[in-house]
């Protein structure tokens, strides 16, 4: 039958709710251990970790979650096939466009696959591309601060040695007229 409790139901063993063999819903009284063996549905905000300063919360009215450590996760992460981080490798796939606000550091190559690729710059004041240490190929022109070559040859033109001047360093050659 029905037991309404008015008062606080106090219990100094463990509660267990369901057939004895097949417990649904147990709480051990030594550790507070919660064991469910079923769907729990939960009307109001989930929270985890102390009264203050919760580790994990998930807010029932938008489901949004903050977690205050960090989030492990061990096997391939997908959010509809669109993002995917594949556990094993760190290899990531991003179907859609990826917008970067800040700098971003490769530390390797960045291959464009696409045919016809572009490398465009949309900013108001002009785009550099620049080494810190060396040089900068473009197909087989190599580039070093104010000089043009090639890989054996890399000061074949020089456009800084004086103001206004070029210095062109070897044999000029002309199918026209200069």
């Amino acid at each position: 039958g029905n037991t309404a409790i008015a008062g606080t139901l106090s219990a100094v063993s463990d509660f267990k709710v369901g057939a004895t063999s097949a417990e649904k819903f147990t709480v051990t009284a030594g550790s507070g251990n919660t064991d469910i063996k079923g769907t729990l549905l939960v009307d109001s905000d989930v929270k985890f970790g102390p009264s203050t300063g919760r580790t994990f919360q998930v807010t029932a009215a938008s489901g949004n979650t903050a977690i205050s450590g960090t989030l492990d996760i061990t096997d391939d992460f997908n959010v509809n096939s669109k993002f995917t981080v594949t556990a094993a490798s760190g290899d990531t796939s991003v179907a859609g466009t990826l917008g970067v606000t800040g700098i971003s550091t490769f530390a390797a190559e960045v291959k464009l696959a696409n045919d016809n690729a572009l490398v465009t710059h949309t900013g108001t004041t002009g785009m550099k591309i620049t080494s810190t240490t060396g040089y900068v190929d473009v197909e087989s022109v190599r580039f070093t601060g104010s000089q043009i070559g090639i890989s054996g040859d890399p000061d074949m033109i020089d456009l800084g040695t004086t103001a206004g001047m070029v210095t062109v360093n070897g044999n000029l050659k002309a199918t026209g007229d200069l």
